[in-house]
């Protein structure tokens, strides 16, 4: 009976997962963020040295990048069992990818006004 009233607890050897899954999200997202604003501000910045600045600015590509920025969290969070309770892994897993996704998108975009 003592098994079902159980608080749900932290795993530790599925914890540690996440030391070589976190640096790879990380190196997916801000890959992802070179991305964004490239196709925000084209290849040679937003100062529009070099090139010139671009006429149109892919939405397109930006919304792309942080999808995936969203899927890769939402993935290393909610997969590796590192808590007991899976409800709890998902929720978390919701609120790392939408943070993740809308730090990401604001700092590969919102610098840069159009």
């Amino acid at each position: 009976m003592s098994e079902f009233n159980a608080a749900p607890q932290f795993r530790p050897r599925p914890l540690l997962h996440l030391l070589w899954t976190v640096p790879i999200a990380l190196a997916v997202t801000w890959l992802a963020g070179v991305w964004m604003t490239i196709n925000w501000c084209g290849i040679s910045g937003c100062s529009g040295g070099g090139f010139g600045r671009i006429s149109d600015p892919s939405l397109g590509g930006v919304l792309v990048g942080s999808a995936l920025i969203a899927f890769v969290w939402f993935a290393i969070v909610a997969i590796i069992p590192w808590h007991t309770s899976r409800r709890m892994r998902l929720i978390l897993a919701v609120v790392a990818g939408l943070l993740m996704s809308t730090a990401m998108t604001l700092i590969g975009t919102s610098a840069f006004v159009r």
